[in-house]
């Protein structure tokens, strides 16, 4: 709802998504799971945590100047090795937008922390702005410039930062199963 989404204005599968984001936090299926958000600085009340998800408020967060959330000093690293050393396994990734944030920060936190950990973003619980999830990759400039054009033809901006991420280690998965996963209790 801030200026972000106010200058791009195609932000309704995001607003879908904390909607998502809102219902598993309501379910219960967290309980136990250790939670770390980021926020961006932007000027308030852009900075808040949106409504939707106000589950959220109280989780510990990191600010996140930039698209990489490993890149800003010590508090995700810090946070990060408290949690392997809490014996967690398995991070799982969400946020916005997927193109951006997610791939960029999924791809540095698995360069950081390798095959002692398995960096999942789980698409669900990410979004990105309505024009990016079209199949006209092979229209876009800037696109065609980063991949092949192979790999653009009937591909999404979405698709292509799914494909990115599964190249550097980062497992994509449409929802990730959180009855399935094991939660270490500290």
């Amino acid at each position: 709802t801030g200026a972000w989404a106010r200058h791009f204005g195609d932000v309704e599968p995001i607003r879908r998504t904390f909607a998502s984001v809102q219902a598993l936090l309501r379910s219960g299926a967290l309980s136990g799971v250790p939670l770390l958000t980021t926020r961006v600085p932007y000027p308030p009340p852009d900075c808040d945590v949106d409504p939707s998800v106000s589950l959220l408020a109280s989780a510990p967060h990191v600010v996140k100047p930039t698209m990489d959330v490993t890149a800003h000093g010590d508090p995700f690293h810090r946070w990060m090795r408290e949690q392997l050393s809490r014996g967690v396994k398995t991070l799982v990734v969400g946020g916005c937008t997927t193109t951006s944030c997610v791939r960029v920060s999924s791809q540095a936190i698995v360069r950081a922390y390798g095959p002692r950990l398995d960096v999942v973003v789980d698409l669900s619980l990410c979004a990105a702005r309505a024009a990016n999830y079209e199949k006209t990759a092979a229209e876009d400039a800037d696109l065609l410039a980063i991949y092949r054009a192979d790999l653009c033809r009937g591909r999404s901006a979405v698709d292509l930062a799914a494909w990115q991420m599964e190249q550097a280690g980062v497992r994509v998965v449409p929802s990730f199963e959180w009855r399935a996963a094991q939660v270490v209790e500290p």
